[in-house]
């Protein structure tokens, strides 16, 4: 357990819970109003404990987060924070190079999986992550002109 409240052990706590949710384990994390277990979605042993500790059985689908904007601006917030030097350009950057990639997903940029999972320890830790000087995901107009309406 990781008191977190004034940042000091704040790598320390994301390095840990990544950590434990590689072996196959639970991590809990506060939220504004309760608590939410987690584990890495794509771990057959993290998943059957989070079943036993939901009670959730097996006919049942887990509800998962893996990739949400929430999840993705948070670890984008540490790595500016260990990383004050950082551009957005350069935080991005730092995301998509450290992502595990996925079993079974074509390497770099997935049509299903995007970069690959995103990898809160590697990205704040990382020391060989070369730097940018544009947006690596492209231009964000062009995109808006190509899917305007995107679904």
């Amino acid at each position: 357990m990781w008191e977190c409240a004034d940042g000091a052990n704040r790598e320390t706590a994301v390095g840990g819970a990544v950590a434990a949710m590689r072996r196959g384990g639970l991590v809990i994390l506060p939220t504004e109003n309760s608590y939410v277990v987690a584990t890495d979605a794509f771990s057959l042993r993290g998943t059957a404990l989070l079943r036993r500790a939901k009670m959730v059985p097996e006919s049942t689908p887990l509800g998962l987060l893996v990739a949400s904007p929430v999840v993705v601006s948070g670890v984008a917030a540490l790595v500016r924070a260990a990383h004050p030097e950082l551009d957005a350009n350069n935080v991005l950057n730092r995301l998509i190079r450290t992502a595990a990639p996925v079993p079974g997903a074509a390497a770099g940029q997935d049509p299903l999986y995007g970069y690959g999972l995103i990898d809160a320890e590697a990205a704040v830790s990382a020391t060989t992550v070369p730097s940018v000087s544009s947006n690596p995901l492209g231009d964000l107009a062009e995109w808006v002109r190509l899917y305007p309406r995107a679904e």
